[in-house]
């Protein structure tokens, strides 16, 4: 179709200035503060996006360029006379780093021609709904500082045509009609955004439109008219209330939870170290070392913050020539994950640090295991089975 090569020809000019578009900035996040999503195939992207509302991922732009018409009769005058000027402002919202959506508004200076080769002039009003669809965030995964960014939108909406201007030739050409209309249009194209900063992105749209025979105000044998677009313009991205950033971003991991939980922890030891020292009942006989190790709800896997508490274990195993016995026991009721807990802790003393397996006891009955030590020496690993740190 004619019109296919206008908007192959203006999508190769456009193509041009994505061959040196680097593929992403540098960037200072690390990427071990992000939480990581394990239930991800491996090699995949891991990290988990932030959950986002209605009034998050908005912007708008401004754009400038040319429109060539390929209406009817203009194969008898050259490519360059075609060209006009146009412009449009547009309004959006991505629904997620690949699907979005948007509406634009326009306006447009058209050339028409007749058959007897006399050009004239009328203007367009234009409406677009687009649907957006990122096709860099498709098939490489989204990335919060990529430099370029291709995408791809197919949409609906209207023209009006008007202020045509006055005939001025001899009357044995054929008239057009210059009265006003609105008509239905379809349109594609491929949208290039290369980042500026935080908030801003530089664009080059390539588009093409289909519009009824009569948008020239000639009727032909085509079945349709229209034009290929250009534009160059800024995106803005609106600040989201979510997290207050201008794109979408990843959880990171807070560290000022660890410090309350860390808080929270050496309470508990106290308080558990200061019931112990107030039972006047026990004559204690021995040193009891005692060590607490929290696990997250539903998890048996020991936390990073946590393996401090593992190491302080094994140390004083070490410090005694791994010559006492090491008892794993609850700090509370023993709940379902008691025991893989209890393992987990096991096979890192063993594997990890080399305690001898024969001298690690797991016992879900604490006051067992706090009678049954009180004449020698030993070290206890507390866990907090209901995982409320």
């Amino acid at each position: 179709m004619k019109q296919l090569k206008y908007f192959a020809l203006v999508a190769a000019l456009t193509a041009t200035t994505a061959v040196s578009a680097q593929e992403e900035t540098p960037t200072a996040t690390v990427t071990s503060d992000y939480w990581l999503d394990t239930n991800q195939e491996e090699g995949k992207d891991q990290k988990i996006l932030r959950d986002y509302k209605f009034w998050d991922n908005w912007f708008a732009g401004i754009q400038g360029g040319v429109l060539y018409n390929w209406g009817s009769n203009q194969k008898h005058t050259s490519f360059w006379r075609h060209l006009r000027p146009t412009a449009a402002a547009y309004a959006g919202k991505w629904i997620s780093p690949s699907v979005g959506m948007r509406v634009q508004l326009g306006w447009a200076s058209n050339r028409g021609l007749t058959e007897g080769i006399h050009s004239y002039h009328f203007h367009t009003a234009t409406f677009y709904a687009d649907g957006l669809f990122n096709l860099t965030n498709i098939f490489g995964g989204y990335r919060e500082s990529r430099f370029f960014n291709l995408v791809a939108f197919f949409g609906f909406g209207g023209e009006q045509t008007f202020s045509f201007s006055d005939r001025n030739w001899n009357a044995n050409d054929v008239a057009y009609n210059t009265d006003a209309c609105t008509l239905l249009g379809l349109r594609a194209g491929l949208q290039m955004l290369f980042r500026l900063g935080e908030r801003w992105d530089f664009t080059v749209e390539a588009s093409n439109t289909w519009i009824d025979d009569s948008f020239d105000g000639i009727i032909t044998h085509n079945k349709w008219d229209g034009h290929a677009n250009l534009l160059f313009g800024l995106n803005y991205r609106f600040k989201n209330p979510t997290d207050g950033a201008h794109q979408f971003t990843y959880y990171t991991r807070d560290y000022s939870r660890y410090n309350d939980l860390n808080a929270e922890l050496n309470r508990l030891r106290q308080e558990a170290q200061d019931v112990r020292n107030n039972r006047p009942t026990v004559d204690v006989k021995s040193q009891q070392i005692n060590v607490l190790v929290s696990f997250a709800n539903g998890s048996s896997d020991i936390d990073e913050m946590q393996e401090v508490n593992v190491y302080t274990a094994a140390q004083e195993m070490k410090d005694h020539n791994n010559q006492l016995n090491l008892y794993i026991t609850v700090l509370g009721n023993a709940g379902a994950l008691f025991n893989d807990r209890a393992n987990t802790i096991r096979e890192t003393l063993v594997n990890s640090y080399q305690i001898p397996a024969n001298r690690i006891f797991i016992d879900s009955d604490t006051k067992k295991v706090e009678s049954q030590q009180t004449d020698k020496n030993c070290i206890i690993v507390y866990i907090n089975e209901n995982g409320k740190l």
